[in-house]
């Protein structure tokens, strides 16, 4: 019997694509990456485990934690993305001599120190994500020499340094720029002029200032860019030139003015547009609400006025998700007016707002003192002959009947009125500073007054959002007493703003701003985003660590932490900043499977408790499984038991078993624990006496090993009616002469099967019907009858077919595609009752599909990049696919 020779070339080819050997020069780089990141606390070290004793170049593979791609030879993927690995410490100069490096993915670890310059030897790379780790500034300078990078990610790093335009400019394939939170300050520079293929750019919640270059219009392939939380000033860019891809802006949090740019309503994708937190104001472009895709919008916190919303409102309340409101102040054209007792009064809001109120439906308020003093469809307040009574401290309100759910307000304007009285000049406080962290009275105010005999009334006034940033946290209470009501923190908020007037009652007004400073009080350490509930396994070694520890002091200085109680048996420990197993002796899921820990953080003088609750897991214990050796005979039909695995799970668990290597040719299946031939065409004594099989065993947690040796025994095949040799014009390879089922399959090449010339021979003085050179007509299977010396006949069935592409048996009526796929595989001309089955380089069967559909789509999405073979069992026949996923 002859072994089908495609299908060994198919999974030799698998053996030969997983087991290329790294280079000396990368394997030294993998170990500088370990010891220099502290390896041996990773969470996963799959593989790396011997890498400082026994491991070599040779040991190296993609079952190795990180790895996740060698391609001839050499690594071209390393990415722990999605789970941290808690690599801690800083990248060493030797990842620079991984310089076949497609993708480098270490995100979410601990990583610090500055990014070594030969990083920037990685010319192949084209994914960089160190994001979310402790990297420090500034980035490498080889950085700009990555012309292949198209992803960058570096955010939530301290960088604390100037944005990186001169290395960014260098990045001339750059797709994605992810930078943000990372304590970038200085300008953008001129940054977008030459980042023609850039799609995304993100640089929110850092300290940059300035403005955003115009560079950035004539971009053609932006679809989202984030600007949010820095200092950005100017106007907003046009971005005319990706008006066809952009999608999604933000730009909330800057120092921006103007309008909102009539291009926006041109961007045919958009769906998102954040401004908010700016000094935005003139009108809402129209086009934005006709845009087919555009749901989200906020523009909150500007100064948008009824000019700008009332024309649009209905197309802003339409939308699913939309933010238009303002708590800003509005700022005036003029503060204040000194008028001749007896003149007349004319205060016009429309005349007086910086910013155009507009609006066909509006509704003012005037405000003095705080008392309302008219109300009406008219912006102006006027009174006929202005007195003592009318000095003050004025502001407006804007309402809108259309737009009911804004409120308009103004800065304040003082106005006063001289008639023989002179205003107060000046406003002194008692004590202009006070300790962080109380409450009550704080100063006593008093008023500088030409006039001795006049009584003064303060009052707090409303300013610009600036000079009156912290009235909230005080009261005025006994006429002239400032009671701080809310308290500060120094580290927070060192100093106070607030905006007080005093009134003399006699038309004099005086406003002034006053700074109180915060005395900075040595407090406590206080744990930030402290984890509280952390599980270990019961046998965690001695020194892993639980959880990190996240006191700070607030005057910046070192804290030391103890357990103070809840450390039975001293199971527990400290060491730095971390919890960690001090004996794991103690630990035992059975005795104690929790533990609440008290840990006190001291400065020194004062210290914090955190209570931590600690929860053993149980360790599941492994199954156990012998070593075994069972004989069998070559040919044995399919079903045949082989024989059963001894295994034992010390709880009872259900196992299960699989094959791992060694079954070549799907030669076994498994019955529960039972061995059975699953395909006899591969039992061949000549051609595989010995199948040396590695099993896994799995009681669902743990998973455990062995060896299988299965022995044929050599059967005679000679029953003195039997074909030896066979052939047919144009016949392609071998026939496959199975004496066990007393078939002959061929193939040939494209020829007609109706007249082939059947050319064999028989065993030794044997007969057979029709004889060897008989011109056949194998459109159908033709039965050659072989007769004995004896008179024993036996009927044999060839069967030739025309060569089919891509398999390994014979079933030309299927058809796979697409053939290299991404997430599926379309299978058509199936028969009635199908068996689909999935392999992966190393025979292992990952996915098993029964179907009686005539086309099936089978999902490949979860399966990783790499070659496959697909096996089809159907009406009898079977065939092989391979394919590669992408």
């Amino acid at each position: 019997m002859k072994r089908i020779l495609t299908l060994c070339t198919l999974l030799l080819a698998f053996s030969l694509a997983t087991s290329a050997q790294v280079s000396e020069q990368e394997f030294q780089a993998l170990k500088a990456l370990y010891n220099a990141t502290d390896g041996d606390n990773w969470f996963n070290r799959t593989g790396w485990e011997s890498i400082n004793t026994t491991a070599t170049k040779d040991d190296v593979t993609t079952v190795w934690a990180g790895i996740k791609e060698i391609e001839d030879g050499h690594i071209t993927k390393i990415s722990f993305r999605g789970v941290s690995n808690n690599l801690s410490g800083p990248l060493p100069p030797e990842i620079g001599n991984l310089v076949w490096l497609f993708e480098l993915n270490l995100p979410g670890n601990h990583l610090s120190g500055v990014l070594p310059e030969e990083i920037g030897n990685l010319a192949s790379l084209d994914n960089l994500d160190l994001g979310y780790n402790n990297l420090s500034g500034p980035l490498p300078a080889s950085l700009s020499g990555l012309v292949n990078l198209r992803s960058i990610r570096i955010s939530n790093n301290p960088l604390n340094c100037d944005f990186p335009s001169e290395i960014l400019v260098g990045l001339s394939n750059i797709r994605r720029i992810n930078l943000y939170s990372c304590g970038l300050t200085g300008t953008l520079g001129n940054v977008f002029a030459s980042l023609t293929n850039l799609e995304g750019f993100d640089v929110k919640d850092n300290q940059i200032m300035g403005e955003i270059p115009a560079s950035i219009n004539t971009l053609t392939r932006l679809s989202e860019i984030h600007f949010d939380r820095n200092q950005l000033t100017g106007n907003l860019p046009s971005l005319e030139g990706s008006a066809a891809t952009i999608y999604y802006l933000t730009f909330s949090g800057n120092q921006l003015s103007g309008p909102i740019p009539s291009s926006y309503g041109s961007f045919s994708k958009m769906q998102y547009f954040q401004v908010n937190g700016n000094q935005l104001s003139g009108s809402i472009p129209a086009g934005i609400f006709l845009l087919p895709n555009f749901k989200r919008l906020y523009i909150q916190e500007n100064y948008f006025t009824f000019a700008g919303i009332e024309p649009v409102y209905n197309q802003i309340n339409a939308l699913s998700q939309k933010y238009y409101w303002t708590t800003k102040i509005f700022p005036v054209t003029q503060s204040s007016f000194v008028l001749n007792a007896g003149d007349a009064l004319a205060l016009n809001a429309a005349e007086l707002s910086v910013h155009a109120l507009g609006g066909n439906n509006n509704r003012y308020k005037w405000y003095c003192n705080n008392v309302e003093v008219y109300s009406g469809n008219s912006p102006v307040y006027t009174v006929p002959l202005a007195g003592a009574a009318h000095a003050g401290v004025y502001r407006f309100e804007v309402t809108n009947t259309v737009v009911t759910d804004i409120t308009l307000k103004s800065e304040t304007i003082t106005v006063n009125i001289i008639g023989g009285n002179e205003a107060p000049s000046d406003i002194i406080l008692s004590a202009t500073s006070l300790d962080e962290n109380i409450t009550g009275t704080v100063a006593t105010l008093s008023a500088v007054d030409p006039d001795a005999t006049d009584v003064h009334t303060f009052s707090l006034a409303s300013g610009n959002g600036t000079n009156d940033k912290n009235n909230g946290k005080f009261q005025i209470i006994d006429g002239n007493q400032l009671k701080m009501i809310s308290s500060a923190d120094y580290e927070t908020t060192p100093s106070l703003y607030v905006l007080i007037t005093v009134n003399d009652g006699n038309g004099g007004v005086f406003t002034k701003a006053v700074t109180i400073a915060v005395n900075n009080i040595n407090e406590a350490p206080r744990y930030n985003d402290q984890t509280t509930s952390v599980s270990i396994d019961e046998n965690a070694e001695n020194g892993t660590t639980v959880c990190t520890l996240t006191a700070q002091d607030p005057e910046g200085a070192a804290v030391t932490y103890s357990i103070t109680s809840g450390n039975d048996n001293g199971a527990f420990g400290i060491n730095g900043n971390k919890l960690v197993v001090a004996d794991n002796t103690k630990l035992n899921y059975d005795v104690k499977n929790q533990y609440s820990l008290v840990v006190s953080a001291s400065d020194g003088t004062l210290s914090a408790n955190a209570t931590i609750t600690v929860s053993l897991n149980k360790i599941n214990q492994m199954p156990q499984v012998e070593n075994q050796v069972f004989a069998l005979d070559e040919n044995s039909p399919e079903g045949t038991m082989v024989g059963s695995i001894v295994a034992t799970d010390r709880e009872g668990d259900p196992l299960t078993y699989n094959f791992l290597t060694g079954n070549e040719l799907f030669a076994f299946k498994f019955n529960g624990n039972t061995i059975e031939v699953d395909n006899t065409e591969a039992l061949d004594f000549e051609l595989h006496p010995v199948f040396n099989l590695t099993i896994n065993v799995s009681d669902g947690i743990s998973n455990v090993q062995a060896t299988v040796t299965i022995n044929l025994n050599n059967v005679s095949e000679n029953t003195d009616n039997d074909i030896l040799t066979f052939s047919v014009p144009e016949m392609v390879g071998n026939a496959v002469i199975n004496n066990a089922s007393h078939t002959i399959a061929v193939n040939v090449s494209d020829v007609s099967l109706s007249s082939l010339v059947a050319t064999f021979t028989i065993s030794p003085d044997a007969t057979s019907n029709p004889v060897s050179g008989t011109s056949l007509d194998f459109t159908t299977p033709q039965t050659i009858q072989v007769t004995s010396q004896s008179g024993a006949t036996q009927d044999w069935v060839v069967t030739v077919t025309k060569q089919v592409s891509n398999t390994t048996f014979q079933n030309q009526n299927l058809n796979v595609y697409p053939n290299p796929a991404v997430s599926f595989l379309q299978i058509n001309g199936l028969g009635e009752a199908s068996l689909i089955r999935v392999f992966n380089s190393v025979g292992q069967q990952i996915l098993l599909v029964n179907t009686t559909n005539e086309n099936e789509q089978i999902d490949i999405s979860q399966l990783k990049k790499g070659n496959y073979l697909l096996m089809v069992e159907s009406e009898g026949k079977r065939s092989a696919h391979k394919f590669s996923k992408l």
